[in-house]
C-alpha cells in the first residue's frame, strides 16, 4: 500500500509537469497516445502494455496524461507501467525487445 501511495504522489507531481507541447506531437508521442487509448479495449490491452513498455521514456508523457482517465483499471494499469522498471530505467537489464513481464486485464482489476 505505501508503494501505491508513493506512486500516486509522484504521478501527481508529474501530472502537473506534463503538458502538451510541440514535442508531444512527434510520431512517437502520437503512437504512445494511441496505445494508451488501446488500454480501454480488453482484446488490445495486453499488446498495448507490451508496446508502451518497449517505447520506454517515449511513453511516459502519454501514460501520465492518461492518469486522468475516468476508469480506475486504466489509471491503475498506467500507474503500474510507470512503476515498472524497463528500457526507460538506466540500470535496467531489460532490453526493448524483451520488456518486463507486462500486466494485462486480469491484473489491472482489483
Amino acid at each position: 500500500m505505501p508503494a501505491i501511495l508513493a506512486t500516486l504522489a509522484i504521478a501527481a507531481v508529474l501530472e502537473g509537469q506534463v503538458t502538451e507541447t510541440p514535442s508531444s506531437r512527434t510520431p512517437e508521442a502520437r503512437k504512445a497516445t494511441r496505445l494508451v487509448r488501446c488500454l480501454e479495449l480488453p482484446d488490445r490491452r495486453s499488446q498495448a502494455v507490451v508496446d508502451l513498455l518497449r517505447m520506454g521514456e517515449g511513453s511516459v508523457s502519454a501514460l501520465v496524461l492518461g492518469l486522468d482517465h475516468p476508469r480506475e483499471d486504466i489509471v491503475f494499469t498506467g500507474l503500474h507501467m510507470l512503476r515498472t522498471p524497463g528500457p526507460r530505467s538506466s540500470g535496467s537489464t531489460n532490453s526493448p525487445s524483451n520488456p518486463t513481464t507486462p500486466i494485462d486485464s486480469r491484473t489491472a482489476t482489483r
